[in-house]
């Protein structure tokens, strides 16, 4: 098993095009109004083109467009997988299913049996879904501290020339 997770895992440049041609997006833990603005904006302008449900498995969460939350517990994904949830007929007979978590799921103590559902959900939508497509978990990153200080590093000192030539300070915590 590979536990690359830079290869078998992504918010990739594609996932546009998926979420433009799809018809059904399954948020795992993701609240995409605040850990993914762009993401968000997709999906909203996606949601209001018709013909696109989103299904969350998570906390209920405020999105900005109508949504089915269908359970706050991790134990919803073992019966899609074990193919005993009534979601399981939206899946297959979905085109171009879209399944999208985030990297919180790792820091769980269950990830290794989190990820090994997750696994078996994108295999069995592939296999039994009408659509000819691959659907792969694709994973947002919300935290700097993950996604690393690179970027960060290139930020300068405020000098008080600045603040003086500044029509507005906004601060980001």
């Amino acid at each position: 098993m590979s536990v690359d997770l830079e290869q078998n895992y992504y918010l990739g440049s594609d996932l546009n095009a998926k979420i433009s041609i799809s018809d059904t997006c399954l948020l795992i833990g993701v609240n995409p109004r605040y850990e993914g603005s762009k993401l968000n904006l997709k999906l909203r302008s996606r949601y209001l083109e018709g013909n696109f449900e989103v299904i969350q498995i998570g906390s209920l969460v405020n999105l900005t467009f109508s949504s089915t939350n269908i359970s706050n517990n991790t134990k919803i994904l073992k019966s899609l997988v074990e193919g005993n949830n009534l979601f399981c007929q939206k899946f297959v007979n979905s085109s171009n299913a879209v399944l999208i978590s985030n990297t919180e799921i790792f820091k769980r103590k269950d990830s290794f049996g989190l990820k090994n559902l997750l696994n078996f959900l994108t295999k069995y939508i592939n296999l039994f879904s009408q659509s000819n497509s691959q659907n792969r978990l694709s994973i947002i990153n919300p935290s700097l501290n993950s996604v690393g200080f690179t970027n960060f590093n290139n930020l300068k000192v405020i000098k008080s020339k600045d603040l003086r030539n500044a029509t507005g300070i906004f601060f980001y915590k």
